[in-house]
């Protein structure tokens, strides 16, 4: 007798939706396909949301009030949206980080951070001449320019900045924003480290760079942010860019706005984003150190930190005295040859947290420390987090491409 397979019939009753969330922001930028997936993430499956997508601009936002959407999460890129955005009742959450006085929830980059660890970069490579473009109009651009310009107060020196105004009208009237940053470039001493707003500001600088005749990375290196891998390779040479965390951003978005329409959050509710590292391209890809036996110290301790080496090691492979080159170091890099080496070897821990799954006895083992213990301690005082921190937020974020994705 044949074996008969039973079959279940479907009930035919389709999934009931979730709410209905309309999405606005720029999704050709990989910062608003990052948010994307967050809120994805938190939606799917489980809340089912239904989401609707569109630009961040004013016709877009009327359009979506009329839909009568359960919530919003968008970049609030004009100042004319709030009013609109306030009348219609709908619990909003910005992710813009462009307008400091707005009655929105906000979730966004902790900029002062991000503009500190742009100053970390520079000092790393032994810049002493630094430079800030920025926009005028954004609230995030002004305080990067703050991070960056205490953490090198802090080293003693100081940055030129030049913004650039009006928002969009900059990519708008390229003519007339072109002459400008040439103009503010060929005026700074060199070599010079500038650090953009981010990495469309990047960009700028690069084009105005070639369009001036002044070289990159060897006279002008370049710095920008969001880690765009389309607009990063759209600089001459590659540029580096300091990698934030939007993927948990717009998760953290989602799980905020999900409060909000329950009512169990504030409405001016923030939460700030620690940036997650400097992902280097050949923009930045050189050492700007006059004295040329700190220069050979710093390569040594670039290319030997994992293996154990200590100051003495450093020293050792240097003509000079210990006395003499410990001084001359901390005069060129602002930092002892200790605090080189920790740092150094904190970069490689941060970069094995991100990418591999190992303990912290095997990363310390990787990475020249004694002990993982020993790498707690140093990773803390340098980064103010703890190591197992640090990897939860890299998680969050780098693992988004590995994640089950909602379906088409």
């Amino acid at each position: 007798m044949a074996t008969q397979v039973r079959r279940r019939r479907s009930s035919g009753n389709p999934v009931a939706p979730g709410r209905r969330i309309a999405l606005l922001m720029n999704l050709t930028t990989r910062r608003g396909r990052e948010h994307f997936r967050g809120v994805q993430r938190y939606s799917w499956p489980i809340r089912r949301w239904m989401i609707r997508t569109g630009p961040a601009n004013l016709a877009a936002v009327t359009e979506a009030i009329a839909w009568k959407p359960d919530g919003i999460i968008m970049q609030v890129s004009d100042l004319r949206m709030i009013p609109i955005l306030q009348d219609s009742g709908i619990p909003v959450v910005d992710v813009s980080g462009r307008f400091a006085e707005q009655p929105f929830a906000r979730v966004e980059s902790d900029n002062p951070a991000i503009g500190r660890m742009a100053a970390e970069h520079f000092l790393s490579k032994g810049f002493r001449n630094l430079g800030y473009l920025g926009d005028s109009t954004s609230e995030a651009s002004q305080l990067r320019e703050e991070g960056f310009r205490r953490r090198l107060q802090e080293a003693g020196l100081t940055a030129s900045v030049r913004t650039l105004g009006e928002g969009e009208e900059i990519y708008q009237q390229w003519g007339e924003v072109q002459p400008a940053i040439e103009q503010w470039l060929r005026g700074l001493r060199k070599p010079v480290g500038v650090f953009a707003y981010d990495d469309q500001f990047a960009v700028l600088a690069s084009q105005a760079c070639i369009r001036a005749g002044l070289s990159v990375p060897e006279q002008v290196a370049l710095l920008g942010v969001e880690n765009d891998d389309v607009l990063c390779h759209h600089g001459y040479p590659p540029l580096s860019s300091v990698q934030t965390a939007q993927e948990q951003g717009g998760f953290e978005a989602a799980r905020l706005l999900d409060r909000l329409m329950a009512g169990r959050a504030a409405a001016r509710s923030s939460l700030l984003l620690a940036p997650l590292r400097v992902v280097e391209r050949a923009s930045t890809d050189i050492l700007a150190i006059g004295d040329a036996d700190v220069a050979a110290a710093v390569r040594f301790i670039n290319e030997h930190a994992t293996e154990r080496i200590n100051v003495g090691d450093v020293v050792a492979a240097v003509p000079v005295s210990r006395r003499v080159l410990e001084s001359r170091f901390h005069k060129a890099m602002g930092r002892t040859i200790l605090e080189e080496l920790h740092r150094v070897r904190v970069e490689r821990v941060k970069q094995l947290l991100q990418t591999s799954s190992d303990s912290m006895r095997r990363i310390a083992k990787a990475t020249g420390f004694r002990n993982d213990s020993h790498l707690w301690v140093v990773f803390k005082k340098l980064t103010r987090i703890s190591p197992r921190v640090y990897r939860h937020r890299a998680e969050v974020s780098d693992a988004a491409e590995e994640r089950p994705q909602p379906p088409a």
